[in-house]
């Protein structure tokens, strides 16, 4: 084995080679520094001369390959030829294509071919809206009766009270009616007959070794000959017990109702009412077919005047189901009304 220094005649960098007695008198290698593509040959003397290997595809050796730089020069030109050439070819007079004219023309056929919907030209839509709106303002006036309510003083009526503890009936007890002493005798009945006014009231029951007790009622409108006597609507009971103490009367599922509808229930018709005008406008502008559809819905949950509302609400509905094709699919009033 023997490792003889070659230099390419390329570059002329240094490398080696390493002969491991192989009978060949003809190497091939390539430079470590150019990777040019070596011929060696072992002359009788035993000493290396080395040669390029010629590019036999091309049939040109390394320095005659076109650099990238020679490549992109030669490109440029040719394209600043063409240039020339269609300068000439082209009349001075004739007129410039202007990309942003032609997208004009585009979407003005495009806009032409799109069907424009009038605006409540049509008798039906008329109605549903005014029929939506009715129900919504009826329900804003739903909504200021239950709030006046609460604070407003209705026409007399009676209601009857009863004190009980573990022994039975109490009778002589102390009644105060929102401060105010009323009857302290019961009648046949046990019972404890007093003359009211509808509204909120407080009552309050004290008798002597007994815990008072207090209670926030609502009295609401009531008929006197059907109602009388339903517990929490006409009749409040006291459970004493003994003590000195003033405590509240726990509350009863009949009077939790009314605070609850008088607490939360005018708020809750604003907000339905406001849907409810939102959706009036959807079907007097025919915008939206679902819009209609959800005032026509909260217009039914609004309860104006009771029952006229919801009837209002229903035949909206029912007229939208009829005349769906007058309006878009969607809340975008330029969307395809195609149902």
């Amino acid at each position: 084995m023997e490792k003889k220094e070659y230099k390419c005649t390329e570059c002329g960098t240094s490398n080696f080679i390493t002969l491991l007695g192989s009978k060949e008198v003809v190497f091939k290698k390539k430079c470590s520094s150019c990777y040019t593509e070596l011929e060696m040959a072992i002359d009788e003397n035993k000493k290396l001369k080395v040669k390029p290997i010629e590019n036999k595809k091309n049939g040109m050796n390394k320095k005659e390959i076109f650099r990238i730089e020679d490549i992109e020069t030669d490109i440029e030109e040719e394209i600043s030829k063409i240039k020339k050439e269609d300068d000439k070819r082209v009349p001075s007079d004739y007129p410039i294509y202007e990309e942003k004219e032609t997208l004009k023309q585009i979407e003005r056929k495009s806009e032409s071919k799109i069907i424009e919907f009038p605006k409540s030209t049509d008798t039906v839509t008329i109605v549903i809206a005014v029929m939506i709106l009715i129900s919504g303002v009826l329900t804003f006036h739903t909504a200021w009766l239950i709030a006046d309510m609460d604070e407003s003083i209705g026409p007399e009526t009676s209601i009857t009270i009863i004190v009980v503890d573990d022994d039975g009936y109490v009778d002589n007890a102390t009644i105060l009616l929102d401060g105010e002493m009323v009857n302290t005798s019961m009648d046949n009945r046990n019972e404890y007959l007093i003359d009211t006014t509808m509204g909120e009231h407080t009552l309050k029951v004290s008798k002597l070794g007994y815990n008072n007790v207090t209670w926030n009622i609502f009295v609401a409108e009531h008929d006197n000959d059907t109602l009388l006597g339903t517990e929490g609507l006409t009749r409040f009971t006291f459970e004493m017990s003994e003590g000195n103490k003033t405590i509240e009367h726990e509350p009863h599922q009949v009077q939790e109702m009314y605070f609850s509808l008088f607490k939360y229930g005018p708020p809750t018709l604003i907000v339905f009412g406001l849907i409810t005008i939102w959706g009036a406008q959807m079907a007097y502008g025919k915008k939206s077919y679902a819009g209609a559809q959800i005032g026509a819905l909260f217009s039914i949950f609004g309860f104006g005047l009771l029952f006229v509302g919801p009837v209002l609400g229903i035949a909206s509905l029912i007229m939208l189901n009829r005349n769906r094709k007058l309006f878009s699919a969607s809340f975008n009033k330029d969307n395809n009304r195609d149902l």
